[in-house]
């Protein structure tokens, strides 16, 4: 019985140092999150308005800026436009 207490016991004062670990580098993470969401929404955007911009010229537009969106950072993004792909100098793995 006294084990059993005792085993109790310990899962009450490990659980919330486990869950203040947790929370501590969830906050860091939530920081940068803004920024991901940004990147990730401009470059849906762009890659959108490429597949739009080639299906009705039959070619790939010559930058970005012909595309003439609203980014959140305009000139974070490498475009190249023989392949007709962009990624984030930001995020560069997106």
């Amino acid at each position: 019985m006294r084990r059993i207490i005792i085993l109790l016991l310990l899962l009450v004062i490990a659980l919330p140092l486990a869950c203040t670990r947790c929370e501590m580098k969830s906050a860091a993470e939530k920081i940068e999150l803004p920024d991901k969401l940004k990147v990730t929404n401009d470059l849906k955007r762009i890659r959108d308005a490429i597949i739009i911009y080639r299906t009705l010229n039959e070619a790939n537009p010559s930058s970005i800026e012909d595309l003439e969106l609203e980014l959140y950072y305009p000139d974070k993004y490498i475009y190249d436009s023989k392949k007709g792909t962009v990624k984030s100098t930001i995020y560069p793995d997106y």
